[in-house]
């Protein structure tokens, strides 16, 4: 199924490749995984690279607004294949979110809940060594 990472969210995984290796090697990984991940254009993050273009600060919870303004507005483009989607959210960021607009065909996937997914069926060694270069970058 098709893994949705709305462009925000993507932007800030992936925002200093040249001085973070974690920024680099999750940009390689999904850049290189397309399919099935899919990189949705968002107004929000639209108007972050604006601003990073006009040298201002990143808003704060940018990656957030992004996934509302998907579900919002970006989901219409997954709703009438009969397929399912996958939205791919970092799991700090969104912790008690409830989404009102829940299809049958949606589903959310936490970034932790990703990569202990990619151990279990051997693409990844260690989640926890992920998580760990990841929050300690």
């Amino acid at each position: 199924m098709p893994i949705v990472v709305v462009d925000a969210v993507y932007d800030e995984l992936t925002r200093d490749p040249v001085n973070y290796p974690k920024d680099r090697e999750v940009k390689a990984f999904i850049d290189a995984h397309q399919p099935p991940f899919k990189i949705e254009d968002t107004e929000t993050g639209r108007r972050e690279r604006e601003k990073h273009r006009e040298g201002l600060p990143p808003r704060r919870n940018a990656g957030e607004v992004a996934i509302v303004d998907f579900m919002s507005d970006g989901l219409e483009n997954y709703l009438t294949a009969s397929e399912p989607v996958l939205v791919l959210f970092e799991d700090a960021d969104v912790p008690g979110v409830r989404f009102f607009r829940k299809l049958p065909n949606l589903h959310l996937l936490s970034t932790v809940g990703m990569l202990r997914g990619l151990e279990r069926v051997g693409i990844i060694g260690s989640a926890d060594e992920v998580i760990q270069n990841m929050t300690h970058p």
